[in-house]
């Protein structure tokens, strides 16, 4: 016959591997997207050659989206992986406190 403990300790580790699971797999999508963002910008260069050409206050137009334009989208994809993964880190240890 098993504890109360031991389903308790079993609870909890089914829990943990659920909250390690839930962080891999955002911080997998999150990594996609931003890849698949950033692999994007190269593509669109090359298919659209005249784009080469535009210059935005004197600068030309692939070194502000290389340089400047990229950052923002990476900042943003980071704070909200880390948004979310708080979020279920709360929602974890909530529920293991009511078990």
């Amino acid at each position: 016959m098993s504890r109360p403990d031991d389903r308790t300790s079993e609870l909890r580790e089914v829990y943990v591997r659920s909250l390690i699971r839930g962080q891999l797999r955002r911080g997998l999508i999150v990594s996609a997207v931003v890849a698949g963002g950033l692999a994007v910008v190269p593509l669109l260069f090359a298919f659209a050659p005249a784009l080469w050409t535009v210059t935005v206050f004197g600068v030309g137009l692939v070194w502000v989206v290389l340089g400047v334009a990229v950052y923002p989208v990476v900042l943003l994809a980071g704070w909200m992986y880390v948004w979310r993964t708080e979020r279920g880190e709360r929602e974890f240890v909530e529920l293991v406190e009511q078990s």
